[in-house]
C-alpha cells in the first residue's frame, strides 16, 4: 500500500513539474523541438545506414535465438537449428524487402514531386506566352 501511495505521489509530482516547465519555460520546449527536428533530419539523411543497422540487429537477435534454443531448451539440436535458421532467413528477407520497397517509394515520391514542379512551370510559362501573344495581337490590331 505504501508503494502504491509513493507511486501515485511521484506521478503527480512529475506531472506538475512537466506542466510548470511547459507553461513557464518555453525555451525548453523550443530546444527539445529543435533537437527532435535535427534528429529527424539526421535519420532521414542517413536512412540507408539505419536500415542496414536494423537488419544486422535482426540477424544478431536471430543468432541469439538459435543459441538460446540450443543451450537452454530440451529440443533436439537439429530441430533447434532448423527453427532458428528458418526464422533468421525470414526476418532477413523481410528486412531487405522493406529496405528495397522504402527506397523505391522514396524515389517515386521524388519523381512525383519533380513532375508536379515541371507541370507548374509549364502552366506558368504557358500563361506568360498567352499573355505576350495577346499583347502582340493587340499591338498588331492597333497598327
Amino acid at each position: 500500500m505504501q508503494l502504491l501511495n509513493l507511486t501515485i505521489i511521484s506521478a503527480i509530482f512529475i506531472t506538475i513539474i512537466v506542466v510548470i516547465s511547459t507553461l513557464f519555460i518555453k525555451d525548453i520546449v523550443k530546444t527539445l523541438n529543435r533537437f527532435c527536428n535535427m534528429c529527424r533530419w539526421f535519420i532521414s539523411e542517413n536512412a540507408g545506414i539505419f536500415k542496414i543497422i536494423f537488419i544486422i540487429t535482426f540477424f544478431l537477435e536471430q543468432v541469439a535465438f538459435i543459441y538460446i534454443l540450443n543451450k537452454y531448451f530440451n529440443i533436439s539440436k537439429s530441430t533447434n537449428t532448423f527453427i532458428g535458421i528458418f526464422a533468421l532467413i525470414v526476418v532477413t528477407t523481410a528486412s531487405f524487402q522493406a529496405f528495397i520497397w522504402e527506397y523505391k517509394y522514396y524515389h517515386s515520391e521524388q519523381q512525383l514531386r519533380m513532375v508536379k514542379y515541371m507541370n507548374l512551370l509549364a502552366q506558368k510559362s504557358e500563361s506568360l506566352i498567352d499573355k505576350f501573344t495577346n499583347k502582340f495581337r493587340d499591338i498588331l490590331k492597333k497598327k
